[in-house]
């Protein structure tokens, strides 16, 4: 068997990724999809790894508003991951230090 050992590597502030984007007011359509403003252009984004009910769906009302008191009306980053079989943008949100996803198993 052979074993490496990797050299601890210096802790410093985290590496912020993503590009920074804001909410687009009234935007949270349900529990895991919502717009944001990229710039000077519009993007819808699903939650990477969520899958919340739709909006006629059982708490599926319930779900969205949750995510609309989750994360304000405040900036956050974006990270994309991939374009779904529709184009639309998949990816990972974070906000105040959290991923979104992350915040929304809790």
């Amino acid at each position: 068997m052979v074993l490496y050992l990797r050299q601890p590597q210096p802790v410093g502030k985290p590496q912020l990724v993503g590009d920074v984007v804001s909410l687009v007011p009234g935007s949270v359509h349900d529990g895991d999809t919502l717009q944001v403003r990229q710039g000077e252009k519009v993007v819808k984004v699903r939650f990477c790894g969520i899958d919340a009910p739709e909006l006629a769906q059982p708490l599926g009302l319930e779900s969205r508003d949750y995510l609309r008191r989750l994360i304000g009306d405040g900036s956050m980053r974006l990270v994309e991951v991939e374009r779904d079989r529709y184009g639309r943008m998949v990816g990972e949100l974070f906000f105040a230090g959290w991923e979104v996803g992350q915040m929304w198993r809790w």
